[in-house]
């Protein structure tokens, strides 16, 4: 596999070919989706099968060829993307057999994905195609060109001689009108200015021009894993200093308790990767969940000294696991920094539970003797 040394981007795209057919099969296979062909093996593809043909078309290709139709394996897929989890905190698979990660924390994105690609092709699971860009399109487009790793540097040349079909961001009907206009290319859109491409397609002109730039970006969105959220600190130098890795702790404490929003944790594992690549864990089941930033960070430095750092560290790790929504408890029935018409609150119950179920101080009548009684000790001062 070619490797390349100079980190030039930070979204990372993963795909294998061939992943739901089996390769080890000595004749040709291919899988069906809705009687058409969704995937083949090398075998297959050698004699011309292709995604989309039907039954008439593949058999009269492959005749001998063992057709299967689509089953989804959900292990399958995640035994490679556990794989990926140490690597970044941000993972959106799009189907079983791809995924988008972020690796904008990383000082250094290309030679880690070099060290993945290694952990990933030991598991056999088909061609294997990389492509590293600064958006998340931009990299699934560059990952079809070539087999191993693809890098884009600069997405304004790599895009200039590519067909406006490669703008899978823009919608169809706009590229049809651009084809009408007569161009043919990126890089022709790209010379567009702002005044001809609004005149032209109105409200759309800024994705178009983005995206024929290469400055448009996507977000990958953190899908993976469901029930974990895990955040990343790569550092460029390797630090041992006990006040920089608190520091580094409480950035990100912040982080993740902002997507932990609406959601609690009773899981909590932090990790310290050293110059050496060790890695060392302490983890902790918790009685009361996490769901702010206060309780996070006050456990995570509980468990900082727990792990010896004997070495300069090069990444720090902390993962929430057992997520569940989060469940509030009101401990007052009215809130005292907003406060409310009680009324409002009051019928609301009533509404729900009964009349009888809640009643004001002011509607409880005391019986005329103890009302007399009560009178007389605040006239006379008698208690």
């Amino acid at each position: 596999m070619r490797r390349v040394t100079k980190p030039t981007a930070s979204i990372l795209w993963l795909e294998w070919k061939h992943y739901y057919a089996d390769n080890s099969l000595t004749q040709p296979h291919v899988v069906l989706v809705n009687h058409q062909v969704f995937d083949m093996n090398r075998l297959a593809v050698q004699r011309g099968v292709k995604v989309g043909m039907r039954k008439h078309q593949y058999k009269a290709l492959a005749d001998n060829c063992l057709v299967s139709e689509f089953a989804p394996n959900p292990a399958r897929s995640n035994s490679w993307l556990d794989l990926c989890a140490p690597y970044s905190s941000v993972i959106e698979p799009n189907g079983e057999h791809a995924a988008a990660l972020d690796l904008s924390a990383h000082p250094s994105p290309v030679d880690l994905v070099n060290r993945l690609l290694d952990g990933l092709l030991v598991l056999e699971y088909g061609d294997l195609y990389a492509a590293l860009a600064p958006s998340k399109w931009l990299a699934q487009l560059a990952s079809s060109s070539q087999q191993g790793l693809a890098v884009v540097s600069d997405p304004a040349n790599y895009l200039a001689h590519r067909p406006i079909s490669s703008l899978s961001v823009v919608e169809p009907e706009i590229l049809d009108r651009l084809r009408f206009l007569g161009y043919k290319t990126i890089g022709e859109v790209a010379t567009l200015t702002t005044e001809v491409l609004r005149s032209q397609f109105g409200d759309d002109y800024l994705t178009i021009q983005q995206a024929s730039r290469g400055t448009l970006r996507d977000h990958v969105l953190p899908v993976y894993p469901e029930d974990e959220l895990h955040e990343f600190m790569h550092f460029a130098e390797p630090i041992d200093d006990l006040l920089m890795l608190e520091s580094a702790l409480s950035k990100l404490s912040l982080s993740l308790s902002a997507r932990l929003s609406g959601q609690q944790a009773t899981g909590l594992t932090l990790s310290v990767q050293f110059e050496d690549h060790q890695e060392v864990c302490a983890d902790r089941m918790l009685k009361r969940p996490i769901y702010g930033n206060t309780g996070l960070l006050s456990t995570l430095k509980v468990l900082l000294p727990l792990i010896k750092i004997s070495k300069p560290v090069i990444r720090l790790g902390v993962k929430l696991n057992a997520l569940e929504p989060l469940r509030t408890r009101q401990k007052a029935l009215f809130a005292k920094d907003n406060p409310v018409d009680p009324n409002v609150s009051v019928r609301i119950i009533r509404n729900a539970y009964g009349d009888q179920s809640l009643m004001k101080a002011t509607e409880i009548v005391l019986p005329r003797r103890e009302q007399v009684l009560k009178e007389w000790r605040r006239a006379t001062g008698w208690y």
